[in-house]
């Protein structure tokens, strides 16, 4: 890493001693890349049929482990026009820099889809530092928080030759089926708001140490309280004849995750308060089970006493010496 000119000489040299012994005829070129120490993880929701390309705000998918996002949050222009309203001073700056960077990274992720004649549901993902973004890759696939935009916006459909005759969509999987078998017919519609805020946490199978931890049988699962959405891959579903739990033992061969959870609010804060409730009265036992519940209700409080609006980079979960890095915003 390099970070004053000087360094660029002696750094290049050192690049160009290793490259000799290498094969002969081997390429020699070498990259220099952009060096971000703190980084956040931000994506753009879009759908398109070819012709049109609408984006769907974003989501901060900032705070991950091994790899993996934990926590999702929503970031439109409506929920940054809430917060920057009750803000003050430093914090209403940050947050008036932070809707024109959305701004930016929405309007490149359209431009982006139209021109290469997007037609279904992808995700424009983008490393942020501070208020620059930097686009990372296209997802060409809908992806496993596509909830978190659903909980935000809605797409209205209006007929060009009568606006009075509309049609709503909610899911973005509908979405993509209507693009598959009317894509050039669809016009583009409209983003209406569902709720100001969208969360989702991932309930994994992991240990106190926060490895994963398979093998684990559920033998029970508390129901889903009001205004919890759970995506739990059918594990949850009782007998339907008698109404018990059917016990379901964690496979250790995949990918750790057990179920998603959702809240949606009226703000950021009443959004985390409300999950804080969801994992509050969450109840999952079993025998030799071990899942990340506690951290995230840990992760909620945090957010909670700290700042709502507080963006931690893409290390914030990593075991630091030092406080993590981020900007903390307060109201």
């Amino acid at each position: 890493v390099v970070r004053t000119p000087a360094e660029v000489a002696p750094a290049i040299m050192e690049v160009l001693a290793e490259s000799k012994v290498v094969e002969p005829g081997s390429n020699r070129n070498f990259l220099i890349e952009l060096n971000i120490e703190s980084t956040r993880h931000n994506e753009i929701q879009l759908v398109g049929n070819r012709s049109w390309c609408i984006a769907l705000g974003g989501r901060d998918c900032s705070v991950q482990m091994h790899e993996q996002k934990l926590l999702e949050v929503s970031l439109t222009q409506e929920l940054l026009d809430v917060e920057i309203e009750r803000a003050r001073g430093e914090t209403a700056e940050v947050l008036r820099g932070d809707k024109g960077t959305l701004a930016r990274m929405e309007s490149e992720a359209e431009r982006f889809g139209e021109a290469t004649g997007l037609d279904s549901v992808s995700t424009f993902e983008c490393i942020v530092e501070g208020f620059r973004h930097f686009f990372m890759e296209m997802n060409t696939r809908i992806q496993v928080e596509h909830v978190v935009t659903e909980l935000v916006y809605r797409l209205e459909f209006a007929n060009p030759d009568d606006p009075a005759e509309i049609f709503y969509v909610d899911e973005l999987i509908e979405a993509m089926a209507l693009l598959a078998l009317h894509g050039a017919r669809l016009p583009k519609p409209r983003r209406l708001v569902r709720n100001v805020s969208g969360l989702e946490v991932r309930i994994n199978a992991t240990n106190q140490a926060l490895q994963p931890h398979a093998g684990g049988m559920i033998r029970s699962w508390s129901p889903p309280i009001e205004g919890e959405i759970r995506f739990d891959q059918g594990i949850g579903t009782r007998n339907p004849d008698t109404g018990a739990f059917v016990f379901y033992r964690l496979a250790g061969a995949y990918d750790s995750n057990v179920a998603l959870v959702l809240t949606a609010g009226s703000d950021r804060r009443d959004n985390y308060e409300r999950m804080a409730e969801v994992l509050r009265r969450t109840e999952l036992r079993g025998d030799d089970l071990q899942t990340n519940l506690p951290v995230h209700y840990g992760l909620v409080q945090w957010f909670l006493g700290r700042g709502v609006m507080a963006e931690p980079s893409t290390r914030f979960m990593q075991s630091r010496r030092r406080s993590p890095l981020m900007r903390v915003c307060r109201r």
